[in-house]
């Protein structure tokens, strides 16, 4: 018999379609998670946007995941690149 990582003991604990079966927690949902975006919402997101806030924090202050964050962004044309670094080969030496 070959020595796989996931025959050892412990080994792939909670991995797989029995993992649920062994207590592993599900993710937790964001409170806003499949609510409709207010426009107090739209207006946050842009506002935390424009102060290069990161997007996990936004994520957390709006109660959406990142991808939602990214997802309503990206249709309402807010840019989440940061605007204060600058460009490779601008440095002087």
């Amino acid at each position: 018999m070959r020595y796989f990582p996931q025959n050892a003991p412990g080994g792939r604990r909670g991995v797989g379609p029995r993992g649920a079966e062994r207590g592993t927690p599900m993710a937790k949902k964001p409170e806003n998670h499949g609510k409709a975006w207010t426009k107090a919402d739209v207006n946050k997101l842009n506002q935390l946007a424009k102060q290069n806030t990161p997007t996990r924090v936004m994520g957390i202050k709006l109660e959406r995941t990142v991808d939602a964050i990214r997802a309503k962004a990206s249709e309402q044309d807010i840019s989440l690149k940061p605007t204060n670094q600058s460009p490779y080969g601008t440095k002087k030496k």
